[in-house]
């Protein structure tokens, strides 16, 4: 009896082992995405952000020596061809070159106008002045608007501005270390912080004709303005004053094998990946060349339609691969 419970538990010990032993190696089976590898066309980028703005701004100025009478629009406002934007007391010539005889008028305007003497220049100016009237010559936004009712301005004071809605462009700082790969006509391609899922199109329309001074990531830094136009019109997605990453396309290399960052790994050898063999992970290290905006080229370890694995952080070399998903 003693004999048949014997066998009796050694079976069922074995049997156990068994199952368990196939239940170990089905849980040792890595479900993983993966990467194929083929070659592509990768662009050479120079990056730098700045703020959407209007493009084309057309000042509206005075054209001589007087006292704004009333404004008729505000900062913002929509006007078209034709409106009327202010009037203005304009200094006649006569008073003009009596005052211009005495003393540097526009020394003096520009004195007055902040004095205790400002109500008694606007009252020799009211006497003596022609109301102007200044209509739009463009349809547009009205901006940059500083003045109000009763301010002096002197001649050729710039009283406000009209942007075009329909032309925007995104002012951006490139360091002179990169201005030489920096021309007219590059296609840019705009990334806008508030609309993440899309990539707006731009051109290189302008470049500063000298440097300046501005704070970078390590401090100081040499750099020179370039204008990027915005190729689309203004929508109600996107706002004047939107934070965008400009990568401003310099160049194109052809057939290039490139990796991801995410997929790379590193350790005392050097940078590795793991790509799927015979249903098998296996760990191979790389040599890499060019770094790109979204990988880096592989110079040798991998060739063309190598499978390389996601999410590797969990894969050991020689385990069961079940691949899910590209």
């Amino acid at each position: 009896m003693k004999k048949y419970i014997c066998l009796i538990l050694a079976t069922l010990i074995l049997t156990t082992a068994v199952l368990m032993s196939g239940y170990v190696i089905k849980n040792d089976t890595a479900e993983v995405k993966v990467f194929a590898l083929s070659p592509e066309n990768v662009n050479n980028t120079v990056t730098a952000n700045g703020k959407l703005q209007y493009s084309e701004k057309q000042s509206v100025k005075t054209k001589g020596y007087g006292i704004i009478k009333e404004i008729n629009v505000k900062n913002k406002n929509k006007v078209k061809k034709g409106d009327l934007l202010f009037s203005y007391y304009h200094l006649n010539k006569d008073m003009e070159q009596m005052l211009t005889g005495y003393y540097d008028i526009q020394s003096a305007f520009t004195a007055l106008k902040n004095s205790s003497l400002k109500e008694q220049l606007i009252n020799e100016v009211k006497n003596n002045a022609e109301i102007q009237q200044v209509y739009s010559e463009y349809s547009g936004t009205i901006s940059d608007l500083s003045y109000s009712n009763d301010d002096v301005v002197t001649k050729n004071a710039e009283v406000m501005k009209i942007s075009d809605p329909s032309s925007l462009e995104i002012p951006i700082n490139i360091n002179e270390t990169y201005i030489d790969q920096i021309t007219t006509g590059q296609r840019v391609e705009i990334n806008f912080t508030a609309i993440p899922q899309k990539t707006f199109q731009g051109t290189v329309v302008k470049i500063a004709d000298e440097a300046s001074q501005t704070n970078g990531l390590t401090g100081k830094e040499t750099t020179i303005c370039v204008t990027v136009k915005l190729n689309e019109q203004k929508t109600e997605k996107i706002r004047i004053g939107y934070s965008a990453d400009c990568s401003v396309i310099t160049s194109t290399d052809e057939n290039v094998l490139v990796i991801p960052y995410e997929y790379i790994r590193s350790d005392d050898n050097g940078d590795y990946v793991f790509k799927v063999k015979n249903n098998f992970a296996k760990k191979v290290y790389l040599k890499t060349g060019k770094e790109y905006k979204n990988g880096t080229e592989i110079i040798s370890g991998l060739s063309e339609n190598d499978m390389v694995i996601k999410n590797c952080d969990d894969v050991y070399h020689g385990q069961k691969i079940k691949i899910i998903g590209e």
